[in-house]
């Protein structure tokens, strides 16, 4: 029912793997593959939804012409790379919110996409180091490497 009111619930068969981890420390470093396989086929059926609800997504957009565009793959994976990093920005400084952002199009600078990818390896490379001391930061920006 979450998957037809909010497509964006496809997320949480990652967000309960998340948090298998963190807090719940399901997953222990002695035996990682054996926990996290087990998880995982725990929480097949909600894969399957995910898969569906996906390829449903897909199919209805392409029949609604929404896919037609003519805007090429890679400005489409520039994009994305760059609002992975918009979007940490605004859960910091949540300014010029609006309901709806424009796609760039063409017209968004290579470089910003190609440092974008850096910039989360960066932080998440922290959090982790940070993780022993200070537990709760990992599953903030974590999310975010999960979508890549």
């Amino acid at each position: 029912m979450g998957l037809m009111a909010k497509p964006m619930l496809v997320t949480l068969p990652f967000v309960l793997l998340l948090m298998d981890f963190w807090p719940l420390r399901r997953i222990t470093l002695k035996n990682p593959l054996k926990a996290i396989c087990s998880l995982i086929v725990e929480k097949v059926p909600l894969f399957l939804l995910t898969f569906a609800s996906c390829v449903v997504t897909l199919l209805a957009q392409k029949l609604g012409g929404a896919m037609e565009g003519g805007i090429s793959f890679f400005a489409r994976l520039n994009n994305a790379m760059v609002v992975y990093i918009t979007y940490l920005s605004k859960t910091i400084w949540p300014t010029h919110l609006s309901v709806l952002y424009p796609h760039p199009g063409e017209t968004l600078a290579i470089w910003k996409g190609g440092l974008s990818p850096l910039a989360l390896l960066s932080v998440t490379f922290i959090c982790i180091r940070l993780m022993r001391r200070r537990r709760p930061i990992l599953p903030l920006v974590g999310f975010g490497m999960l979508a890549l």
